[in-house]
């Protein structure tokens, strides 16, 4: 279980408005979590996939690449996710803990999608960008991955975990607030709740 915060969005809470009709299709958050790359070492791609696999359902894989993964789990002491990783996998694997170097936010909602498109070169339809899908992308000139969740539930509408770089955080923001403004864009107030992986 993940949960999210308000720290980055917090100055962005006055921006949250409802659409036209007083209602509200775009949810944003910031989640707590912890984020590992992992690269499989030449010819050990089988055998890394098949070590992280085994770390499920406790962490979430995203694969960005052939032979590479980022691995988030709920968020712990620094390094805690990195240093289980690097013992389960040994020299088969390189291990970058990129849990400083970025930030999640959640956008779900059921204009969610329709909100990304404006900012997102990939094809997040539903047909194609599958639960357990991710992708690296650019997203409003930031370098992201786009993820879309497995358990989710479906009466929130569609779901997308987009991680950025801590530095671009708060201009990636106002990029995402700015596209979902014409749906209604909420942002929940600040303290702890829990948010499915």
């Amino acid at each position: 279980m993940f949960e999210f915060e308000t720290v980055l969005l917090a100055p962005f809470v006055t921006h949250a408005r409802p659409a036209a009709d007083g209602t509200s299709a775009v949810t944003l958050s910031e989640i707590a979590c912890d984020m590992v790359e992992v690269s499989a070492r030449r010819g050990q791609a089988v055998a890394v996939q098949a070590s992280l696999a085994a770390l499920s359902p406790s962490v979430d894989l995203l694969p960005t690449a052939p032979g590479t993964w980022l691995v988030r789990a709920p968020r712990a002491a620094d390094g805690v996710l990195a240093r289980r990783i690097q013992q389960s996998l040994g020299s088969t694997a390189a291990v970058i803990d990129q849990s400083s170097a970025t930030v999640t936010f959640r956008v779900q909602g059921h204009s969610a999608r329709m909100a990304l498109a404006k900012i997102c070169r990939l094809d997040l339809a539903a047909t194609v960008f599958l639960p357990g899908t991710a992708a690296r992308t650019i997203l409003a000139q930031v370098p992201a991955v786009v993820y879309r969740p497995h358990s989710v539930d479906a009466a929130v509408g569609d779901v997308f975990d987009l991680a950025v770089p801590n530095t671009l955080a708060v201009s990636f923001v106002g990029s995402l607030v700015h596209c979902a403004a014409e749906y209604g864009l909420t942002i929940p107030t600040p303290g702890p709740t829990p948010a499915k992986s």
